[in-house]
């Protein structure tokens, strides 16, 4: 089965390396599925999308991540939908950036 976890980000800068530290202490052991976190930075104008692509480049060993790129801000609903038309899955999430809710 493979899951795919929207993440839309829109100037969180500020709350991405705390995100990042979530996400990989989280999926340091094996899962029973393949998931695949698709980042979609909807129009950001701080450092967002320079701290996602530094994320994007480093290898994880548990989960595969990808990013969707707006060129101008369209909204939290537009950043999920696109990060959901971006991959195909049998399940689909999205996570706010700041991770409110656990992944657990």
């Amino acid at each position: 089965m493979e899951i795919a976890l929207v993440i839309p980000c829109f100037n969180e800068a500020k709350r991405l390396s705390a995100t990042f530290a979530l996400l990989e202490d989280f999926f340091v052991t094996p899962h029973r599925h393949m998931v695949t976190i698709v980042f979609v930075d909807d129009g950001s104008t701080d450092d967002s999308r320079t701290l996602l692509d530094v994320f994007l480049q480093k290898p994880h060993k548990n989960f595969k991540s990808q990013l969707v790129v707006h060129d101008h801000n369209r909204g939290k609903g537009a950043a999920i939908i696109s990060g959901w038309e971006s991959i195909e899955a049998d399940v689909y999430g999205f996570f706010d950036a700041d991770l409110s809710f656990s992944l657990k």
